[in-house]
Formats: C-alpha cells, sequence, structure tokens
C-alpha cells in the first residue's frame, strides 16, 4: 500500500475514520496498522511541528523508539549542521503547502548523520478538523548526485557558502602538517562580528543575513586568495600561512579597516564592530582545536578601548580564568551594591567653577582587590549584566540630586555613561523616565553620556531613544569623541548638547603637534553646531592653557580633582553653594 492511498483514506473518510485522542499524543492501533504497512518510514506530526507517532520502520531508521520521540519537536531529528531558523523556515513552508519535498539531513540516536527526502502531506481529521502532517521519510544516502549535495552541505556553512567548522578543522590539519616541510608558520585569525543581534532584533533576520553576507563580501575583498570559513553566528576564521611577520600584521590591519565603513543594506546604513583573536603554529601548539580556542581566547581578552587586535600568549589561560572569577563576583557586587559610584568633577574654563560632575563606578572586591572599570565593565557586557549596572548608576546618581535638593543644597547636573549595550538591550528613555520620577528630580540634572561609536554603530536604535531624552529635558553628550568613525552628517541630526575631546588627545597635545590641530579642529566642530565642548584627562597646567586660549568650555581631570566619594562631592560642592546660575 502505498501513502497516497493512506492520505486518501483519512481525507475523505469513505473507507476508514481515524480517531485522534485530544492530546494528540497517540494514533489508535487502526492507523498504527496503516502507516507500519507502508514501505517507507512515516513520522506523524501535530500542526506546530510536535511529533505525535512514528513507524516500526522510521523507528528503525533513526534508533528511537516511538515512546523517545512523542512529544518532541520534529526538529530533534534535524542534524546540527541545520540550525533554528533553517527549520522555522522549513516548517512555514510545510504549513502553507499540501505536499512538500524538502532534501535534508537526519540525525539518528547513535549521531549517524543520514541524508534524506521527506515528504510533508497535511492530513486533517474527520472527528474534529485537526490539522495534522504525515511525513514520509525516504533514505536517500545510496543516490550519488546527492551524496554529492550533501557532502557540500557537511562541510559548507549553509547561508555564505564559506566552508564551516569540520572543512576549517580539516584545512587547519593539512597547513599544520605542511610547516614541517617549510620554514612557513600558520596564523589562526579568529573573527568576532558584533552588531547582527541589534539588527535582528530591531529590522528582522532578512536583513541580519543580508547585513552578513556584505561583511563577509568585505572581507574576502581584503584576503584574497587566503582561507576563510564560519565557524558560527558571527564567528569566523582565517587561516594564513606567512614567513614574514610584517605581513601579515598588514593583513590584520587592512581587516581592521575595510569595517570603518557602513554597509548599505535595504535602505539602511548599519556597521559591524569587529574583533581579531590570532594564534600561530607551531609556536603556540600544533593541534588545530586548541589553536583555534587561543585565538578564540586572545579575542575574549580584548578589552574596552584597545586596538581590537589580540595575540595569543601563554598567560591567556590565567586571564581567562580572572574573567569567569570576575564575572561571578560582578553578579553578586550588583546584588550586595558592593559597587560604589565615585564622582569627577566638570569645570569651567573660563572661572574654574564647578557646573557638572560625571559619575565613574568603582569596584573593590576583598579578594581580588580593585578591579580596573575598563576590565570590569567589558566583562558586565559581555555576561548580559549591564543594563542592570546602567540602571544602579541612574538610581544613585537621582538619589543624591534628590537628596541635595531636599536639604537644599547647591547641586549640579550629573553624567551617566550609558552602554551601547543598555540601548540595544532595553530602553534607555523608560529607565532615565523612571529615575526622575522615583526620585521627583528635574530632568536638567541628569545627562546621558554615550560614545561616537555607539551612535554610529547602532543610529536607528539610539537616536529614536537620544530624541526623545532630549524631548524630555535631559542633556546628551557624545564621549571619546574623535577616536571613532563618525558621519558628519549623521552628527549634524543628534539631539546632543556636548562633544567631549578624548583624553588620548589631551595627553599628547603637548608632544605631537598634529593632535593639537585635532583638537582645534574638534572645537570649531563643536562651535560651528552650537555645542559645548568638554575636554577630559587634562593632568597639566599646559594642557589646561592651551584648551582655553582655544576657547575649549569645559575641563575635568586630575589636575582638577580626582574621582572622589559621595561625602567629598557634596563637600566640594558646598564650598562654592553661593554661585547658582
Amino acid at each position: 500500500m502505498a501513502i497516497q492511498e493512506i492520505i486518501g483514506l483519512t481525507k475523505d473518510g469513505k473507507s476508514t475514520q481515524i480517531k485522534l485522542q485530544e492530546r494528540k499524543s497517540q494514533l489508535n492501533s487502526t492507523f498504527s496498522r496503516l502507516v507500519n504497512s507502508l514501505d517507507q518510514a512515516i513520522i506523524l506530526t501535530d500542526i506546530d511541528g510536535f511529533i505525535v507517532e512514528i513507524s516500526d520502520k522510521a523507528s528503525a531508521l533513526l534508533r528511537y523508539t516511538s515512546e523517545d520521540l512523542k512529544g518532541e519537536s520534529l526538529q530533534k531529528l534535524y542534524c546540527s549542521l541545520h540550525n533554528k531558523q533553517f527549520f522555522k523556515n522549513t516548517w512555514a513552508h510545510i504549513k502553507s503547502t499540501e505536499h512538500t519535498e524538502t532534501e535534508l539531513w537526519y540525525q539518528n540516536n547513535d549521531a549517524q548523520l543520514i541524508p534524506v527526502m521527506q515528504t510533508s502531506i497535511r492530513l486533517a481529521s474527520v472527528a474534529n478538523n485537526i490539522d495534522y502532517f504525515i511525513h514520509a521519510i525516504d533514505d536517500i544516502s545510496a543516490n550519488i548526485a546527492t551524496q554529492s549535495k550533501m557532502q557540500k552541505l557537511a562541510m559548507c556553512d549553509h547561508l555564505t557558502n564559506l566552508p564551516n567548522r569540520l572543512n576549517i578543522l580539516q584545512k587547519l590539519r593539512d597547513e599544520v602538517a605542511l610547516l614541517t616541510t617549510t620554514q612557513q608558520k600558520c596564523a589562526v585569525i579568529f573573527i568576532d562580528l558584533d552588531g547582527f543581534r541589534k539588527v535582528n532584533d530591531v529590522y528582522d533576520h532578512v536583513t541580519g543575513d543580508q547585513l552578513m553576507l556584505a561583511g563577509v563580501k568585505r572581507l574576502q575583498s581584503v584576503i584574497t586568495n587566503t582561507f576563510l570559513g564560519r565557524l558560527g553566528g558571527d564567528e569566523f576564521v582565517i587561516i594564513y600561512p606567512f614567513d614574514d611577520v610584517q605581513k601579515l600584521n598588514t593583513l590584520l590591519d587592512n581587516i581592521l579597516a575595510s569595517f570603518i565603513d557602513p554597509f548599505a543594506v535595504q535602505d539602511h546604513e548599519l556597521f559591524l564592530g569587529i574583533n581579531i583573536g590570532v594564534s600561530i603554529a607551531p609556536n603556540n601548539s600544533s593541534d588545530p582545536e586548541e589553536l583555534i580556542n587561543q585565538a578564540d581566547m586572545a579575542l575574549h581578552a580584548i578589552k574596552a578601548g584597545e586596538k581590537r587586535i589580540q595575540f595569543y600568549t601563554a598567560d591567556f589561560l590565567q586571564c581567562m580564568q580572572r574573567q569567569l572569577k570576575i564575572e561571578h563576583c560582578l553578579k553578586q557586587a550588583i546584588e550586595t551594591q558592593e559597587l560604589k559610584v565615585f564622582f569627577q568633577p566638570k569645570y569651567d574654563l573660563t572661572n574654574n567653577k564647578i557646573v557638572g560632575m560625571e559619575a565613574l563606578l568603582r569596584w573593590t572586591h576583598h579578594e581580588l582587590g580593585p578591579i580596573p572599570p575598563d576590565e570590569f565593565i567589558a566583562i558586565a557586557e559581555n555576561a548580559g549584566l549591564i543594563v542592570n549596572i546602567g540602571r544602579y548608576v541612574l538610581n544613585a546618581c537621582a538619589q543624591l540630586i534628590s537628596k541635595l535638593q531636599a536639604e537644599n543644597k547647591f547641586c549640579v547636573p550629573i553624567a551617566v555613561n550609558i552602554s551601547g549595550h543598555h540601548f540595544s538591550q532595553a530602553n534607555v528613555f523608560k529607565d532615565v523616565q523612571q529615575a526622575l520620577l522615583l526620585f521627583n528630580i528635574a530632568p536638567e540634572y541628569i545627562e546621558i553620556e554615550i560614545t561616537e561609536n555607539v551612535v554610529m554603530m547602532d543610529y536607528d536604535i539610539v537616536i529614536d531613544q537620544l530624541t526623545q531624552l532630549k524631548a524630555l529635558g535631559v542633556q546628551i553628550s557624545i564621549d571619546d569623541f574623535g577616536t571613532g568613525h563618525s558621519s558628519l552628517e549623521r552628527l549634524a541630526k543628534l539631539p546632543i548638547d556636548s562633544l567631549k575631546i578624548d583624553r588620548s588627545f589631551v595627553l599628547n597635545l603637548n608632544e605631537q603637534p598634529q593632535t593639537q590641530a585635532i583638537i582645534k579642529a574638534v572645537l570649531s566642530l563643536s562651535a560651528a553646531l552650537g555645542l559645548k565642548s568638554v575636554a577630559e584627562g587634562i593632568e597639566t597646567i599646559s594642557q589646561e592653557q592651551f584648551l582655553r586660549s582655544n576657547e575649549c568650555t569645559l575641563g575635568q581631570g586630575f589636575l582638577f580633582a580626582k574621582p572622589i566619594a559621595e561625602d567629598e562631592m557634596i563637600a566640594l560642592l558646598n564650598t562654592q553653594s553661593d554661585i547658582k546660575d
């Protein structure tokens, strides 16, 4: 008997009627006998793709019993080469048609991959009109042409058509083996492209996929005739044999430079961040898996604000252990309020009066000691803790302002640094609004600082919330200006109040004439746009004099005051309590 005959019987009900139980977990014995009479393996699922019954032949093919699979999603049988999006797309197509044929890989209970043709036919119950799908599964591993296609699928990433992890490892084995007969070395370049999650959340996965393809195309334009593979997600590996380390460094710099410009995708201008970790064979290892893990470890050792390339060294394992320790302790520190908010005053450079302050987070752990903010903030971002930290600092600042106003004391606006992850994972506008309402303070006493890169990389996400914040009366500042890749056209459209010159420019202004030219240009741009200019990291009188003479509006740094605790800040404000704008 063929599957089409059974489908006909169940659809018109003239010869056989199938009674399906309410829980849709079992078929009656009549139907079981019918499907077991077929020459094909049969799987029955409900409308959502959950398995109701499998035939004996399906059980033999898949090495699962019927009880093993009842209630499981059909996706359980799809091998790991097919991701969730593949199943989602495939199932949407099955539901939209009466008859669908899909060529794919199954994975049985013994972890063996089986190339199959899955024929899916919609089946309606006569009794209660509940839809089911019958899937006839044909093992096509004997088909030579299909074998070739499946081999490609097994070794290539389905979206980018790049070599996948299996292929990467094989290529790396071959390259490492060649090193024994040459004087060359081989670099494993682990690349992480940052930004897809935000694009998928704000737009859709189609836009994210197109951005992925555009990113791959740009990588390929830089590394002509060099092996590039995709490990999965936003992670890629380049395998680069070399005999001149300068050529390797040039390649790495060119890769970084190629991601400065935005990507044009579906009428959107989108940026991708990039981090690179590198391991070297045979210096670090000759084992392919270990080399990839080492390059990955190097990548994750990159700290915020540092150059986005990191080579693996022997002490990285210890660094990774420290990171895991900090992540664990950080979760507790948030709950126990072990993190402390310090404040650094901002001074009007025309009269040396305090006109604002910046909130800076500090953390001294009882076991690890003082932990630098750059280190624990980067870990918090990777661990998904940064939104809670941002809210904690916002509330602490709002509470301080409320306290000063309740005691009739002089207070100035407080600037709070907000991570780009906070914008994409939550709603900064709502968090600020809630803090203002909770502590009953005026919005002009809160200033939001975001880095230039955050604005440019997440422009569509950020601009929306900044516009709302500006309408609320909150001040907005662009931090670390001059270190990112700003679009002047976009900058002019931003609802901002001030530009902060990055401390790296201030630090070098006396030694490098070109740095002075850059600072003058930023100050001129700021004045032309009607914005306040803020210089951070001022440590010497000569730096202050240069900035003052070039009409920089505000300054902060160790020359004026180091970051200080709340009580010290209140005492400092009290010294000029008679000066109010």
